[in-house]
């Protein structure tokens, strides 16, 4: 039950808060940080010493553009060092002394009850031009939710996580852990996907789409039979061009092919992010220095790390990718489903590419999780 509360307020944070900056997720890891450390459960491994490494050389970066007196925004430093130890490192700690059933339970019912509010938020605005999420969950002055017409539907342009792209993010990253965990249950697993796949195509997000067909691909390849694989197909490409066409157009003439405000903007941005690199390649131009100098983030968190903090902390950073990216090969070896998590690595990736909210939780859960859960398949089939 604690479980099912923790992972379900972590996908909503920041709306759940006792102020806008300390989220009520942020108390709840605190508190099982203070668990953790009395308990004495404490891991270092590979993994985990990959991450101090990267604290390690954040600080590293940080001290040395603080010593050259560069103007950065400490907001971020902080940000990032709390979030990432009490959204990751912890629940990685936690996590890994919980046995599967424990832990595959409130992944799977925290993600179908956000899928429903989802749903029910989606139907209600449609129907009754009232949201759920404005009036009742966030700070209305501070989150604002809007909607809008696309390809002659209705869709989810602002909605729970106050960019329709965070919800996608949402979605790709815990979609295929549930599917995973829910792999040998053919009713519960179908369940999940429908779920995920109504969320996903009623909300507004390139990247979103793209992590749909990222997740359609692994479960298409899992598939044994080559008559269901090939009637999947069919019928997946069928949907897609005749059901989702409109849709799909829009979404990708929009964010992709159109020269629309916001790609020009975020291309932009990427080009001064690689100039500030070249111009700072060890140590960076110091966190937070880009959005001081243009007043906006860099819309690319890896990007944003590279900039900022240097090459070493960058490489760093993705060989957390990396190291998950082999776990997950050397479990395939031995269990096949599981090749469904590298949707989840790879959407997580992809989602962290194109965006910055350092403040969201999910995207450093989803990693944690992803190890976790790579962690009991390996002493399972040990």
């Amino acid at each position: 039950m604690i479980g099912s509360i923790y992972l379900f307020l972590n996908a909503f944070n920041p709306a759940f808060a006792f102020h806008e900056w300390v989220p009520i997720t942020l108390i709840i890891s605190f508190i099982l940080f203070l668990v953790v450390i009395l308990k004495k459960e404490i891991i270092l491994d590979k993994f985990t010493f990959c991450y101090f490494v990267f604290v390690i050389l954040f600080l590293t970066s940080t001290l040395v553009n603080f010593i050259h007196n560069v103007d950065m925004n400490m907001n971020h430093f902080y940000s990032i060092i709390l979030i990432s130890f009490l959204y990751f490192l912890v629940p990685v700690w936690c996590f890994s002394k919980w046995s599967l059933p424990s832990l595959s339970r409130p992944i799977i019912v925290s993600f179908i009850l956000i899928c429903i509010y989802g749903m029910v938020d989606f139907i209600v605005i449609n129907i009754f031009h009232f949201s759920i999420t404005e009036s009742v969950i966030y700070f209305p002055d501070s989150y604002n939710v809007g909607y809008g017409y696309f390809g002659g539907m209705f869709f989810r342009n602002k909605s729970i996580f106050q960019e329709p792209g965070f919800y996608a993010w949402y979605l790709n990253v815990m979609a295929p852990l549930c599917i995973y965990l829910t792999w040998d249950k053919f009713k519960l697993k179908t369940i999940v996907f429908s779920f995920y796949f109504f969320s996903i195509v009623t909300t507004f997000s390139a990247t979103g789409i793209m992590g749909l067909l990222i997740i359609s691909f692994f479960l298409l390849v899992n598939i044994k039979s080559k008559i269901l694989k090939l009637f999947c197909l069919v019928v997946g490409v069928t949907s897609t061009f005749f059901l989702l066409g409109n849709v799909l157009y829009e979404i990708i003439n929009n964010k992709v092919l159109s020269d629309s405000n916001s790609k020009l903007e975020r291309f932009s941005r990427w080009s001064d992010g690689f100039d500030l690199f070249i111009n700072n390649i060890f140590f960076g131009g110091g966190i937070g220095s880009y959005s001081r100098l243009h007043e906006v983030g860099l819309a690319s968190f890896p990007l944003k790390i590279l900039a900022e903090t240097g090459i070493f902390t960058f490489l760093i950073f993705v060989s957390l990718f990396l190291f998950l990216a082999f776990r997950i090969y050397s479990c395939f070896k031995i269990e096949r489903s599981i090749l469904i998590l590298f949707a989840s690595l790879f959407a997580n990736f992809l989602h962290w590419s194109t965006s910055t909210p350092f403040y969201m939780a999910f995207p450093w859960l989803g990693l944690a999780l992803l190890y976790v859960l790579t962690q009991k398949s390996r002493i399972n089939f040990a």
